[in-house]
């Protein structure tokens, strides 16, 4: 899950995050990976997930308050 959140997060290909990070070793530090899936095993992972449940997933995770963009017409 962390490689699809920083995938997802800055719009990059799986295959080139699993790239950087069995290149990069601070980066595998940073995000606590002790092995680095396959490309393969992740998209299998994908492909089993439902479409709803990624998004209902992604955006309880960064969730945002959809109120604090609206008027408040208490103060008016």
């Amino acid at each position: 899950m962390k490689i699809l959140i920083l995938a997802d997060t800055f719009e990059l290909d799986y295959s080139y995050v699993v790239s950087e990070i069995n290149s990069n070793n601070k980066l595998k530090r940073f995000m606590e990976l002790v092995t680095i899936p396959e490309i393969e095993n992740i998209y299998k992972f994908i492909s089993k997930l439902e479409n709803k449940s990624i998004n209902i997933f992604f955006r309880t995770i960064f969730k945002t308050s959809t109120n604090s963009h609206q008027k408040d017409e208490d103060m008016l």
